[in-house]
């Protein structure tokens, strides 16, 4: 070594030991090297360890990361406690679950002032549950500080609730089974831990059930109700992770039903002619029918035609000896429009008065075959554009009409060239069609049904007097006459031109009428026949007044015209004498203006016989009333003999109430297209659309249900004002799982990722984008771009069916059965079997019941009502045109993540020295209490308990635990000596506290707390 590098070395080394000198001064070098802390003021005692945990985005197979605070507690000369971070230490991590333990890996930066942190990727084989983190530290601290952070890992999942029935007395025992399926994928979450919960219908919570879950995602438990169980809906709850879903059930006494009813239409549905009726049938549940039941039916009716106000009348029958009856509602009329459901409701009352119902409904249509559509432009067509349009054909009663030619034409065309296509296997069928420009489309009224009406308005008493006596009338004379008005209630046709009053005189002996006058109005008349004996005594004589009020029904009026002779205005009188009762006949009556029936009146001369014959003429609305009418008028003759011979002519006009014309429907005028389809072999109907905008972009699939590893064309389809270039690239994707990148033409090609363009077909520099569909992969595919969606499905491998047969298809009481079921692969199946009249009383598990768990894609409207997401995914859409169509009208997808939501948790821990200094302080404290009493004993009489001799004997105390090798420090390694106990603390040592007998304490009490403080007596 050459004399300069020594004279450097020195250099340096005297560098050092000045700044490890500097440092020595300015902190306690003591606390940095036995403790790790850098602090200023050396600890008072030992230094007691705190820990705080902190991790982020902590989940299965993704790097979150851990942090780690490592905090030393100490105390200062004075007592006070500080912190400080604790600069060495290593930390571990284990991480556990139901008392299996496994040690993670984690490599941790380098330590800052306590600091420690790592990134941390959690093994991705770890089944969902509750996992704990323990958090340990190997430092310089009197403690070894642990802590333990909750994990809960959850992946994505979706449940759903059953139970064994639904419906349970008081007493019964519920069992209830949940399946937990994992979100992303739908299999079966196996072992996943959740809780059930059982709810009353007070919301009190009965049951809190932890479960460690089962393979196939499946729990089970049960609950035993209570025989004084509160009656209503109870909630059973399935609660996983972030997954919550329940069931009620309703919880009463009952009866299962000793009897059903049944009913049927005659036909599947019904155009206008044929004969409608209903069949049911009452059967006993042992098979015997329910005779002379008595039987009410109630009917009502919904759709486009409403149905004869006749048939909505409530009608009575009677069950024949083989417990059955029959419903007849006659010809459907011939005013059916579009397509209607005619519902009845049987109550069935048996001979011991039980009570079951029973439901059915027949269809009605004014046409073979109807027609629901989708368009890609909101269900409707754009002018002079060419239209993709998917329309569905069914027959009325639902069935579709498969594999049919189909041919669809515009009568408003100026061109009409028929579109022929065939219906796929669910009657759905794929078309391009322009419908020109729209045209004013009528649409006819519904046939006019007012509601049955009443009779007329109420005849009202107005009031009288008594005039023998001159007095006015009594009460049961006016109750009595009130009795008279609503007998008298047909008497208010008489007020159908105009409200009619009536005065009406009444001589009476005692009770019995002797004479009854009216005024001669035909409302007074018709009053005066109605009335009666009238309760009282003495001879009377009362004027009463009755009205009537403009009744809301139709009026009918008569027009005579002379053909020979003169006989017109006496014909008129008899006319008008009798048309107010006619008006009775038309209450349901619907026509208005000169009906075509008329009346031929013949007079003889010298006669006051009257010839009457009826004529139908082509003139005039039709009447179903004619008959009624013409028995109300009855036959007429003269008050006096004709003076000539004659031939008249009686009209008949109706004029409909103003509340009856406000009512009456309108034809309505829309723009819009109306096309023709006709189904080969079965008939045609008419199709509405409205007009629609062609969207700015649109992207079409060349087919919707693929297999994996087909190949899939994606067209981009510009609308008249798009302006922009066709995309470079699409890409389809399932969620975050997985996405595949293409390019439309060569030049994109640089776009894509070496793995995209290894899969991606060769691009043609068309408007296609093309792919082909990896081979292990199924599920729905969703591809966006401009505002434009699009979908597909790939179907899996292979499809889970069930079969269940019986071994025999009828059994005794009493006899034991045998279920046989058969999937076509490994599966777990829940079978629940109750009574079927259970059904009557509450619903019934449903076979689809699994249907809303099972849902990642969303229709909010079906296409056609019916084929949605997951009937095609459930095959239940088997056409390529109906699944075109179902595509269409996804309104949104759940794009889920397969692994957990990430856990941002925080945990601590801190020495517990307040409960270790309370431990130690009441041990010592007994201890001098024991010290003091033993001392009473010994002392000599006069002797005191002094300050002085009281902290001896604490002392003292702590030199034989210390002997008997017994705690005498405080949680900081510090000799539990008085001046360093708190003031509460020290509060209790006083020696008034301490002392049986106060004689042996001085008269004088010096302050406890400031003589213990006062450094002479330390």
């Amino acid at each position: 070594m050459t004399r300069t590098k020594k004279v450097l070395g020195g250099m340096a080394l005297l560098t050092g030991l000045c700044a490890f000198g500097c440092m020595g001064a300015v902190f306690c070098l003591p606390a940095y090297f036995k403790h790790g802390i850098l602090v200023e003021t050396c600890p008072d005692g030992g230094v007691r360890g705190a820990i705080n945990v902190n991790t982020y985005g902590l989940e299965r197979g993704r790097v979150g990361s851990v942090e780690v605070d490592l905090i030393g507690i100490y105390l200062d000369e004075y007592g006070y406690p500080h912190e400080a971070a604790v600069g060495r230490g290593d930390v571990s991590l284990v991480l556990s679950r139901d008392g299996k333990e496994t040690p993670l890996d984690c490599d941790w930066d380098e330590p800052w002032r306590g600091h420690h942190s790592c990134p941390l990727k959690l093994p991705e084989d770890l089944t969902d549950g509750d996992y704990v983190l323990r958090v340990s530290v190997d430092g310089p601290l009197v403690d070894d500080p642990s802590v333990e952070v909750k994990l809960p890992l959850y992946a994505p999942a979706m449940a759903q609730v059953m139970t064994d029935r639904p419906l349970y007395e008081p007493g019964d025992n519920m069992l209830f089974r949940a399946i937990t399926l994992r979100r992303a994928d739908l299999a079966p979450a196996d072992d996943r831990p959740g809780e059930w919960h059982v709810l009353d219908p007070n919301g009190e919570l009965l049951l809190r059930e932890r479960s460690k879950g089962g393979p196939w995602g499946i729990t089970e438990s049960s609950f035993p109700l209570s025989d004084d169980a509160t009656p209503g809906l109870w909630t059973v709850r399935w609660v996983s992770g972030a997954v919550t879903t329940d069931v009620q059930v309703r919880v009463e006494p009952f009866t299962l039903p000793r009897y059903t009813v049944e009913a049927s239409a005659n036909r599947a549905w019904h155009k206008a002619g044929d004969p409608l009726s209903f069949a049911g049938v009452a059967r006993y549940t042992s098979g015997a029918p329910v005779a002379n039941a008595e039987v009410v039916v109630t009917v009502s009716g919904d759709g486009d035609w409403p149905p004869p106000t006749e048939w909505l009348e409530e009608r009575e029958l009677t069950t024949d000896a083989s417990g059955r009856f029959t419903l007849s509602f006659g010809e459907v009329p011939a005013d059916l429009i579009g397509e209607a459901k005619l519902r009845i409701l049987a109550v069935v009352t048996d001979p011991a008065g039980d009570v079951q119902r029973g439901q059915a409904a027949a269809t009605l249509s004014k046409d073979p075959v109807l027609v629901d559509a989708v368009t890609e432009l909101g269900d409707g067509l754009a002018p002079d554009f060419n239209n993709r349009v998917y329309l569905r054909l069914t027959s009325p009663d639902g069935g579709p009409l498969a594999n049919r030619q189909v041919t669809v034409t515009n009568a408003w065309a100026a061109v009409k060239e028929p579109k022929t296509s065939s219906t796929d296997a669910d009657g759905v069928l794929a078309m391009q069609l322009d419908p020109g420009q729209p045209v004013s489309l009528v649409t006819p009224p519904p046939p006019y049904r007012p509601q049955p009406r009443a009779a007329t308005q109420a005849v009202r008493f107005n009031g009288g007097n008594e005039h023998l006596d001159g007095r006015e009338l009594l009460l049961e004379e006016r109750v009595a006459l009130e009795a008279v008005a609503r007998r008298a209630e047909d008497c208010g046709v008489w007020a159908v031109r105009s409200a009619q009053r009536a005065t009406i005189a009444m001589e009476l002996s005692g009770s019995r009428l002797v004479r009854a006058t009216s005024d001669g109005s035909g409302f007074g008349e018709c009053v005066r026949a109605k009335i009666g004996d009238l309760p009282g005594y003495g001879e009377r004589v009362l004027s009463v007044t009755f009205a009537a009020a403009n009744p809301d029904i139709p009026a009918l009026e008569v027009a005579v015209e002379d053909v020979v002779g003169s006989s017109s205005a006496r014909i008129t009188s008899l006319l008008e004498a009798r048309a107010p009762l006619a008006n009775l006949c038309l209450l349901r009556s619907t026509a208005e203006g000169q009906l075509s029936r008329q009346l031929v009146v013949t007079a003889r001369e010298g006669s006051t016989e009257l010839g009457q014959r009826w004529a139908e003429s082509d003139a005039g609305v039709s009447w179903a009333e004619a008959g009624c009418v013409a028995q109300a008028i009855g036959s007429l003759r003269l008050v006096s003999p004709a003076s000539a011979d004659g031939v008249a002519i009686v009209t008949f006009d109706v004029s409909q109430p103003r509340s009856a014309q406000d009512s009456r429907p309108r034809a309505t005028v829309s723009d819009g297209f109306e096309l023709t389809v006709e189904v080969d072999g079965v008939g045609a109907t008419r199709w509405r659309s409205t007009p629609s905008v062609v969207p700015t972009l649109r992207l079409r699939p060349s087919a919707v249900l693929l297999n994996p590893g087909d190949a899939l064309e994606l067209e981009v389809l510009r609308g008249p004002d798009y302006a922009g270039e066709l995309p470079d690239t699409l890409t389809i994707r399932q969620g975050t799982a997985f996405s595949m990148t293409c390019a439309r033409d060569r030049k994109a090609l640089k776009l894509l990722s070496k793995e995209d363009r290894a899969r991606c077909p060769e691009p043609k520099d068309d408007n296609r984008v093309r792919f082909t569909l990896p081979k292990d992969r199924d599920g729905f595919y969703t591809a966006e771009w401009g505002g434009a969606q699009t979908m597909v499905y790939a179907r899996p491998a292979s499809t889970l069916s069930l079969t269940m047969t019986t071994d025999k298809p009828l059994y005794k009481p009493g006899e034991r059965g045998e279920l046989r079921l058969q999937t076509s692969s490994q599966a777990v199946v829940s079978v629940a079997g109750v009574d079927s009249t259970l059904g009557t009383l509450a619903p019934l598990v449903a076979p689809n019941a699994l249907n809303a768990a099972l849902q990642k894609v969303h229709s909010d409207q079906p296409a056609f009502g019916l084929f949605d997401a997951l009937a095609l995914t459930s095959g239940m859409v088997r056409g390529e045109a109906a699944a075109m169509a179902t595509i269409l009208r996804v309104s949104r997808v759940d794009l889920i993540d397969p692994l957990s939501p990430p856990v941002n948790a925080a945990a601590s821990w801190r020495a517990p020295v307040e409960e270790e200094l309370l431990d130690v302080f009441y041990a010592v404290l007994a201890d001098a209490r024991a010290a003091v009493r033993a001392w009473e004993k010994a002392a000599k009489p006069g002797e005191q308990l002094t300050h002085a001799r009281t902290k001896e004997l604490w002392d003292a105390t702590l030199d034989a635990r210390e002997a008997a090798d017994r705690p005498v420090n405080d949680p900081y390694g510090r000799r539990m000596v008085l001046h360093q106990l708190s003031e509460d603390l020290l509060a209790k040592t006083q020696p008034n506290l301490l002392v049986r007998d106060a004689a042996r304490l001085p008269e004088d009490n010096e302050p406890w707390a400031a003589w213990v403080q006062d450094e002479d007596n330390q």
